[in-house]
């Protein structure tokens, strides 16, 4: 059997001591880890805090301003890390752990940009100071028809009067009844009393020192400062200072406005874009464009793209957030184009009958926008006596006008055509003439050969001696076919040189006599309306004859018939002609 033997006693000590050594090394290690982890734990919870109370600043627009942690969880910024209980609804320190309420940030603001700094230990004072500006507030507010109205933080384009207000007045004294306000850098001391509201005195900024007025002649964007020194009524009756600030926002400055839009002509509408300008003011609210003047601020919207319809004088106009009403902008828009050219026609016809033919030029005479086209398309319809014939249908010409020569044909006649055309200016509007209401053009044009007969016959004795005896001879004209301009002129001749004009006298009149022998001719011409017509067609002229010859046989005391020949073709005068003729009759008188 063999012995047992454990550790003697100095090797036991010896065990302990390299226990104790290693336990006090765990210790120093685990304490060393510990105090790392709740350094990055608090520098993380630090950088946190510092983007909040940035963020505060930014959304506050504060210049230079101290404030506590404890003032950002009572605003919301930050969060209690035990909010189910009450009287733990703070934020801890994870390094002592103790509490980090009394820890403050100064922040400083340059131009647009904010920095911050904290201490981590702070002052509990400055908490104190925070629960008091809790309990006091500035309140803004403008006059209208002498009723103060409430603002918050919006603009306004007129004065803000600010009344500082204690949620519990007894709870504080005010150090001598003053107040000092910085207001646009400029500080002033106001004595007085204390009002609560605006409508306590009959006087409240010349009375009041919790009443002031801020106004500008242009823009004011920035905070007012208020400094006061207050006893607490209660605890400690401790005497401290503090200060309230407020942004005041007003902007007098009327905004700009400008007008783009396209000037092309368009048979549409011109897009309108509108450019409002309001510098360093409030900013651009609205637009208005119309074509009429804004009878109110209702009618402004946040649109700027707006549609010209129809030509004419636009106004335009913006307002900014205060309120301001930029001075008016006009177009006057006349480059929209949606009607046809000005068509004309150089004649509507003549008033006197011809045998000419008409010819008349229409089509395109002018278009004030965009011009006349190299387009026309017409018709022309003869409608004399309802004919409706077609003498030209739609024909298309690639000019702006056209030129017709409306023309007779032989032994017919044509009064009236009718007229339509379409003609277009460069944009393709169209205009149509003469398809609503026909376009009328008188022609009157006669080329109908006119046809008469002439009747005669000899007399008894006129009842004179044997050598003066002598025979009237009766003549009755009759008119077969005269065409639709009418008689001319009617009369007879001896000779080819001379005529007596016949026209005034009626057929019982036209009955003559006569007592020497020779050739006589009666003649008919045709007329428009009392003029007598006078141009040659193929060679003859416009007035006709039909001719009989009286021919003297040179006796003496001869009685007697005889039959002369028919003058066809014989010359009258210049340019006139004999178309015809009936079997003449001759007689022999006493020489």
């Amino acid at each position: 059997m063999k012995n047992k033997k454990g550790f003697t006693i100095p090797e036991l000590l010896a065990v302990i001591v390299i226990l104790g050594i290693l336990i006090t090394i765990s210790i120093g290690v685990y304490n060393g880890i510990s105090k790392r982890l709740k350094e990055n734990n608090l520098n993380t919870k630090i950088a946190y805090f510092k983007e909040k109370a940035l963020e505060y600043a930014s959304e506050e627009n504060i210049s230079d301003e101290t404030i506590s942690l404890n003032y950002l969880l009572k605003l919301g910024y930050v969060s209690a890390e035990y909010p189910e209980n009450p009287e733990r609804e703070r934020i801890g320190n994870p390094l002592t752990g103790g509490f980090l309420d009394c820890m403050n940030f100064t922040i400083t603001k340059d131009l647009d940009n904010y920095t911050a700094t904290y201490d981590l230990e702070g002052s509990c004072d400055l908490v104190d100071q925070e629960t008091t500006m809790e309990e006091i507030s500035i309140e803004k507010y403008i006059k209208r028809d002498n009723t103060y109205i409430k603002i918050t933080n919006e603009w306004v384009n007129e004065p803000v009067y600010l009344l500082v207000k204690f949620l519990n007045i007894n709870k504080y004294q005010v150090i001598d009844d003053n107040f000092n306000y910085t207001i646009g850098g400029n500080e002033t001391n106001k004595k007085g009393i204390y009002c609560s509201n605006l409508t306590d005195n009959d006087n409240p900024l010349e009375n009041c020192y919790n009443v002031n007025i801020v106004d500008t002649n242009y823009i004011y964007n920035n905070n007012i400062k208020v400094r006061m020194n207050l006893k607490n009524n209660t605890g400690d009756n401790k005497a401290f200072k503090i200060s309230r600030e407020a942004l005041i926002k007003i902007d007098k400055a009327l905004p700009t406005v400008t007008i783009d839009y396209d000037n092309r002509y368009t048979t549409g509408s011109i897009k309108i874009t509108l450019n409002g300008n309001d510098s360093n003011g409030s900013g651009i609210a609205g637009y208005y464009f119309g074509q009429t003047k804004p009878e109110n601020d209702d009618i402004f919207s946040s649109e700027n793209i707006y549609a010209a319809h129809s030509n004419g004088t636009y106004y335009a106009y913006t307002k900014d957030n205060a309120g301001n009403i930029s001075l008016e902008q006009t177009i006057n828009v006349d480059n929209i184009d949606r009607t046809g050219p000005d068509g004309f026609v150089s004649s509507y016809g003549r008033s006197k009958w011809s045998i000419d033919d008409f010819t008349f030029t229409f089509g395109c005479k002018k278009d004030n926008k965009t011009g006349c086209a190299n387009e026309i398309t017409y018709t022309i319809t003869d409608i004399t006596d309802n004919r409706n014939k077609v003498l030209a249908n739609n024909v298309h010409l690639n000019t702006p006008q056209a030129t017709y020569t409306v023309t007779a044909p032989s032994n017919d006649y044509v009064t009236t055509v009718t007229l339509k055309y379409t003609i277009k200016d460069n944009l393709g509007n169209e205009e149509k003439y003469g398809y609503d209401t026909p376009i009328k053009i008188n022609t009157y044009i006669d080329r109908v050969v006119p046809k008469m007969k002439i009747n005669y016959s000899k007399s008894a004795d006129r009842g004179f001696l044997w050598r003066l005896k002598g025979y009237n001879f009766y003549f009755n004209m009759s008119i077969e076919h005269i065409g639709p301009s009418g008689i001319g002129t009617q009369g007879y001749t001896k000779s080819f040189n001379s005529a007596n004009d016949l026209k005034n006298y009626t057929n019982e009149q036209l009955n003559r006599y006569f007592t020497t022998s020779g050739s006589y001719h009666v003649y008919l011409t045709k007329k428009k309306k009392a003029t007598v017509i006078g141009r040659l067609v193929s060679g003859s002229g416009s007035v006709y004859y039909d001719s009989y010859g009286i021919t003297g046989r040179g006796c003496t005391n001869y009685l007697g018939w005889t039959v002369g020949g028919a003058i066809i073709g014989a010359i009258f005068a210049p340019g006139w002609a004999i178309i015809g003729g009936l079997i003449g009759w001759g007689i022999c008188n006493a020489s």
